[in-house]
């Protein structure tokens, strides 16, 4: 059976398991049709950043896993590969990382139980020796959570439950803004702001369209110049990283579908914050600063003017920060919060004994990077 051949279709539904790099024109047409009315937005999982992953960052064996209509719609799809999440084992994995941290398969507005469990037939013809999947970063009130959690025949698990910063739009967005910037932290805003601006002239900026491609190059050039420079994790570090963040800003800044927020010193960026627009949502994907003028707190400002520029934008329903949880800057500034976890889906007594000793491998992985970090921290 070819990768493009349908499995075990039911009367309304077929799953299919396709190669993300090989597609034809008109799949992916219906791969960004779905992406365009998902239900739960998640741009990690659209075309523009998926193929811009692939030819050096994605896993080997990528596909793609979806549930059709009988008119050959796309239901819900979502990439996944076989992955080691933690010490030895393996499991089929959504591509969900670092560089995306969401793992919300794109669901139709039309979806149903029923589409989740044709979703979940192309897992089980691609998991391999187990009918198993696991989808890191779900956000837990999602729709396509709710439909996963209902399949026929199938049992989500859910682990490693956490929070993390975002806002809300319309009224409640304007509540969590008020709450974050009034008081103390507003007077010692506005007086860093003015100290700053003894210095020179401070402006704060939006780029969209065809401003964002110069100003994304000036953004990897900020991000490399501070710690993530100098520790080798930024964007510009490696040859890989740097063509897959170039290519998937182009993919993107040709549907409008990012934008940059930046607050400058005589026209010298201080801070940039780069984030992805799908549909109705905000995603803060990177932010840097300049470290020689971190007393001033410009990354906490321009997170509060982009907290603004979102407000101000009527398409906009929320915005999800994608920061660690508890993070000390943007978590008092963004004052909702989205509830995440690792979802691991079976399928029969087998695969969930297989899900328990995945969980069992997770959580010795993380003990020792654990007593890792801290025997390091305290051998310095």
């Amino acid at each position: 059976m070819t990768l493009a051949q349908p499995l075990n279709a039911t009367e309304t539904n077929t799953p299919l398991v396709l190669d993300p790099a090989a597609l034809t024109p008109a799949q992916r047409d219906a791969w960004q049709a779905l992406a365009d009315e998902a239900v739960d937005p998640n741009p990690f999982f659209s075309p523009s950043f998926v193929q811009a992953l692939l030819p050096d960052m994605a896993p080997a064996g990528t596909r793609l896993f979806i549930a059709t209509d009988a008119e050959d719609r796309w239901l819900m799809a979502a990439p996944a590969a076989p992955r080691k999440l933690g010490l030895a084992l393996k499991s089929l994995t959504g591509l969900a990382t670092e560089y995306g941290p969401c793992g919300t398969p794109l669901t139709s507005p039309v979806a149903t139980a029923d589409t989740a469990a044709t979703f979940l037939q192309a897992i089980r013809q691609g998991a391999g020796s187990f009918s198993h999947l696991t989808l890191p970063y779900l956000p837990l009130e999602s729709r396509a959570c709710q439909l996963l959690r209902q399949a026929p025949g199938w049992t989500l698990y859910t682990s490693l439950h956490q929070e993390r910063a975002c806002h809300a739009s319309g009224e409640e967005g304007e509540a969590q803004f008020s709450a974050a910037f009034r008081g103390k932290r507003r007077k010692e805003f506005n007086r860093l702001l003015r100290r700053l601006g003894d210095l020179g002239s401070v402006k704060f900026d939006s780029y969209q369209g065809e401003d964002v491609l110069p100003h994304f190059e000036a953004y990897l050039q900020l991000e490399a110049s501070g710690w993530k420079g100098h520790q080798g994790s930024a964007l510009l570090s490696s040859a890989e990283t740097a063509r897959f963040a170039r290519t998937m800003v182009e993919n993107r800044t040709r549907t409008g579908g990012i934008r940059i927020d930046s607050i400058s010193l005589d026209a010298k960026p201080l801070a940039m914050l780069v984030l992805l627009i799908e549909r109705n949502a905000a995603f803060s994907w990177k932010i840097a600063y300049d470290e020689a003028f971190a007393r001033f707190s410009p990354g906490a400002h321009l997170a509060l003017f982009s907290f603004e520029r979102n407000l101000a934008n009527p398409l906009l329903t929320n915005a999800d920060s994608l920061a660690v949880p508890g993070h000390s800057m943007i978590d008092p500034l963004w004052r909702g919060r989205m509830a995440y976890a690792h979802a691991q889906l079976a399928s029969s007594p087998l695969d969930r004994s297989f899900g328990k000793l995945l969980r069992i491998d997770q959580t010795l992985n993380r003990n020792l990077r654990s007593t890792a970090k801290r025997l390091l921290r305290r051998g310095a």
